[in-house]
């Protein structure tokens, strides 16, 4: 009764032996070809021309080699395979290959993420590489630069010099803040003359304008200016008054001659 059974454990083990056989076989065969493959992949790296390669982290390319990059004193790498490989600290600049505290002069402080520039502190400005005082006059105060003027005139205030004085503003005029002089302008209907403001003198078929050029007014459409009054427009026969309504043109399909409409 017990050789059946002693037969089929060897017929099991035999069968598992012939499995493990196999696998280590197959093994074998798919490490040769994916070394092969390997092999073939690295020499394609290889050969593939300079544009397609990088260096590593902690190295530069230096005439068409990968050399160690060297950090100067207060630098630290940045980490990536192209260009100089590292950087100067904040606070510090580059010069001729290393790098340098950057000067910061009395009443100035480091600016730009790098930290490699500065400028003036508020309330002061650049004057020959260094940041002095700015003096700001009575009616006058602080402008966020530090170059130039830095200070502007309060309103009702313009600048005159180093100091600011006060506008004078005439009958039917009122304060302006664009900084330019006289500081003032004069009230709709009227206009500036000799420091003063004089009402403007509206013909009969005219209205205010509001340019800062000519009379201070424009004829109603279908008038024409002339001289200092409108005169109404008389257009002839096939005519009308233009776009502008102050002149006249012909219909289609006459053309102007003279002061006509003809028809070709």
């Amino acid at each position: 009764m017990h050789a059946p059974r002693a037969q089929a454990a060897l017929t099991t083990a035999l069968r598992s032996s012939l499995r493990m056989i196999a696998v280590m076989v197959f093994g074998v065969l798919g490490g040769v070809a994916w070394g092969a493959e390997t092999d073939t992949r690295e020499r394609e790296v290889i050969e593939q021309p300079r544009s397609a390669w990088r260096c590593s982290s902690g190295f530069s390319e230096v005439d068409g080699e990968c050399a160690r990059t060297i950090v100067p004193e207060n630098a630290y790498s940045t980490g990536v395979g192209f260009g100089k490989g590292w950087a100067c600290q904040y606070g510090f600049r580059e010069h001729a290959g290393a790098c340098v505290a950057v000067v910061v002069p009395d009443n100035a402080h480091l600016t730009s993420y790098a930290g490699n520039r500065w400028t003036c502190d508020r309330g002061y400005r650049l004057v020959d590489d260094a940041c002095t005082a700015v003096v700001v006059p009575e009616h006058g105060y602080l402008m966020p630069s530090n170059r130039g003027s830095d200070w502007r005139c309060d309103r009702g205030y313009h600048r005159r010099g180093d100091s600011c004085v006060a506008v004078a503003v005439p009958a039917n005029g009122y304060l302006v803040n664009d900084g330019s002089e006289p500081g003032w302008d004069c009230e709709r209907g009227f206009r500036m003359a000799n420091a003063q403001c004089v009402r403007i003198a509206l013909p009969d078929s005219a209205y205010l304008s509001d340019t800062q050029y000519g009379p201070g007014w424009k004829c109603a459409r279908g008038f024409r200016a002339e001289g200092d009054r409108c005169v109404a427009l008389t257009p002839p026969l096939n005519a009308h008054i233009d776009y502008f309504g102050n002149d006249w043109r012909c219909s289609r399909p006459y053309r102007r001659s003279g002061d006509r409409c003809v028809k070709d």
